[in-house]
């Protein structure tokens, strides 16, 4: 009973959001990895057990979803979890609740960490202009293709991509956003690498960037 009204309440706040949106031209922010819960399954630990289930993994709380019943949205236990698959993408639980995607090279791995951070670009103050707040203070609400739309008072809103690449050490993810933590897996490439990044402008506050000269280190 308490899932289908949670189904029902958002299914009225999803309705409200689109007329309000449409209305008022507001902002929505793509939040989902997918454009929509696709088929795949759930790997538990302790046993190669594989459940069939939808889903989709939300970049803003940084949690795996799935979908129950009539299209009711439940997060994924991750401590319960050894892997998740989604088409062709692989995913493994990286702590909390996150789950991180295991991307393959020739014959080494490493992994993406996909987060968007909302921000508030201000609310209306006259003249087309926006006075400039740092949180959202309006509602919000996703939709079943994961965009966030917000029900303020003509409050605008934007997303940054904070996605992170990560090496795996042991059991442990280390962040790559930096040239030196790079390096600190390659120190036999050393001046290779550098090369490479000072040749190529390597952004590690961009994920493709760091993608790129992670695939050349892996290649040395």
């Amino acid at each position: 009973m308490k899932k289908i009204l949670i189904f029902l309440f958002a299914s009225l706040i999803l309705a409200i959001s689109s007329d309000n949106a449409k209305a008022a031209g507001e902002d929505s922010i793509k939040t989902f990895l997918f454009p929509q819960f696709e088929k795949g399954y759930v790997i538990l630990k302790g046993g190669n057990t594989r459940l069939l289930a939808l889903l989709n993994y939300d970049m803003v709380d940084e949690r795996m979803l799935y979908i129950e019943g009539e299209n009711v949205m439940n997060e994924l236990d991750a401590n319960a979890v050894a892997a998740v698959v989604i088409g062709e993408h692989s995913f493994l639980p990286a702590g909390n609740k996150a789950f991180y995607e295991r991307i393959e090279t020739v014959n080494k791995e490493y992994y993406i960490g996909y987060k968007t951070k909302v921000l508030s670009k201000g609310k209306a103050a006259g003249y087309g202009a926006y006075s400039q707040t740092g949180s959202i203070e309006g509602l919000t609400t996703t939709n079943s293709s994961g965009s966030l739309y917000i029900l303020g008072p003509e409050e605008k809103i934007e997303g940054i991509d904070e996605s992170t690449v990560f090496i795996k050490n042991g059991k442990k993810f280390e962040k790559i956003n930096s040239l030196k933590s790079l390096i600190k897996f390659f120190k036999s490439h050393q001046a290779e690498i550098e090369a490479y990044s000072k040749e190529n402008k390597t952004n590690f506050n961009k994920i493709e960037s760091v993608k790129a000269i992670i695939n050349y280190s892996f290649s040395l």
